[in-house]
């Protein structure tokens, strides 16, 4: 296919993404705010009561729940004003009340806010307060509203219409049931496709970065949902996929558009171990081709997370004239940068590193994976097949080091967030095991290849 032929086919994928997207978002807006009062209500006193912060003790360890980022999520779904849905769908207003609101502040580079009314005067408007602030707007409290459009909050697309029918509690419990079907399902899928070995440690890696407990903290689990929708597809529609740059381009766009940059790389991650998982087993290909591979499906994944994004601020600048070029490139050098402490970068990166392994470490399960790490290097017979080529570990090798380079590129944000951001480490997990499995399976793996050559 000629260049200007794939750029054609790049620009017809992106128009058809954004009016799915922009579509979506106004259709759900019509909704009626009023419909999901009481269930906004009920959240509202729920999450007031747990506090910004859900301290989870699990025995082995203490998960830490983002309820912040859920109140917000359900204040900006309950101030959709949906005599205006085009507005509210791109502009993205939080305590918003249609006929009471006077003042709307637009976004800005730096944190969130709140409203004046939470701070003493003179006091720095640093912090957020999003739970005390849902039940003021669930209520009718409040003239001061605030935009928070740099972000699709593509979200609102399910959230609005479950609102109407569930509480927060109501959500968690069906979080919790989806993600099961889902894993299940995964691990079904994975089985059949490439065995007992690859399932469990897949099924480990979940087990391992205690995704099972994000499905408490609806903003925390989006990113794995995609991830294993996406991967499920993946291992159905392998050999139907004729183009697998456009399918991690619409991955990552749709990660741009759901999730509120939680942990986006393992929508990444996660898919590309089982895209080539699934290339080895059907092709010998050689250093160059999964160079090649890997190189064109990251940047596709990037690409569309990118563009996507971009393609928000552009569409609400133009309409709105709210200059969120310049907020959203502000806020990316923010969390790209953003003074932790004073320090080297090195120095920084380190307690990063340290930051995100506290609240990852969890012996029981660890030991686990270990044990199973131990089980595979066990069935090596010879010598001989530690020789395996390089080629067949080198995807696995550079997925499990992203989180790494996650960590060193956003520093900002994985500190203050490490709570969450330490579940990137389940591309390490995966990839670790991966290389473990291909070295263990390598006699195996080679007389198959040599059996379907003759």
């Amino acid at each position: 296919m000629k260049l200007t032929q794939k750029i054609l086919q790049y620009i017809i994928v992106i128009l058809i993404l954004l009016a799915i997207f922009l579509g979506s978002l106004v259709v759900t807006s019509l909704i009626p705010s009023s419909w999901m009062e009481e269930n906004v209500k009920k959240s509202a006193e729920d999450m007031k009561e747990i506090g910004e912060k859900e301290i989870v003790d699990m025995g082995y360890k203490k998960e830490v729940l983002f309820i912040f980022t859920d109140a917000l999520m359900v204040n900006t779904a309950y101030s959709v004003d949906s005599s205006d849905p085009l507005a509210s769908s791109l502009l993205a207003r939080r305590d918003y009340l249609p006929g009471q609101t006077t003042l709307v502040h637009v976004d800005i580079p730096e944190g969130l806010v709140s409203p004046a009314r939470y701070y003493e005067e003179g006091e720095s408007r640093e912090n957020a307060f999003q739970t005390e602030e849902l039940w003021d707007t669930a209520f009718g409290i409040g003239e001061e509203a605030f935009e928070y459009a740099r972000y699709w909050h593509g979200y609102l697309i399910f959230l609005r219409p479950l609102l109407c029918l569930l509480d927060y509690e109501g959500l968690r419990i069906l979080s919790a049931c989806s993600f099961a079907i889902l894993v299940i399902a995964l691990a079904i899928f994975t089985y059949k496709k490439l065995g007992l070995a690859v399932t469990i440690a897949v099924l480990l890696s979940f087990l391992g970065s205690s995704v099972g407990i994000a499905t408490q903290s609806i903003s925390t689990i989006v990113p794995f949902f995609i991830a294993i929708v996406a991967s499920i597809y993946l291992l159905v529609r392998y050999s139907k996929i004729k183009n697998f740059p456009i399918f991690f381009f619409v991955i990552g766009a749709s990660t741009c558009f759901l999730d509120l940059l939680t942990t986006p790389i393992v929508t990444f991650g996660i898919p590309a171990v089982f895209y080539f998982l699934c290339k080895q087993k059907e092709e010998n290909l050689n250093l160059k081709e999964e160079i090649k591979d890997f190189l064109k499906i990251g940047i596709a994944w990037v690409a569309g997370f990118s563009i996507l994004w971009v393609a928000k601020w552009v569409i609400t600048d133009v309409l709105y004239g709210r200059n969120l070029i310049s907020v959203g490139l502000g806020q990316a050098g923010y969390r790209m940068s953003g003074e932790i402490k004073k320090a080297s970068l090195w120095k920084e990166y380190e307690l990063i590193l340290k930051q995100n392994f506290y609240y990852f470490t969890s012996v029981p399960i660890i030991l686990v994976i270990v044990a199973s790490i131990g089980y595979f290097i066990a069935r090596i017979k010879k010598v001989e097949q530690m020789k395996v080529q390089i080629k067949k570990l080198l995807p696995y090798f550079v997925i499990g080091i992203l989180p790494f380079i996650w960590y060193l590129v956003l520093r900002n944000h994985s500190a203050f967030h490490a709570f969450f951001t330490y579940r990137n480490w389940i591309l390490t997990l995966l990839g670790v095991q991966m290389i473990v499995i291909k070295i263990a399976g390598y006699r195996k793996e080679r007389k198959v290849i040599e059996n379907e050559k003759n």
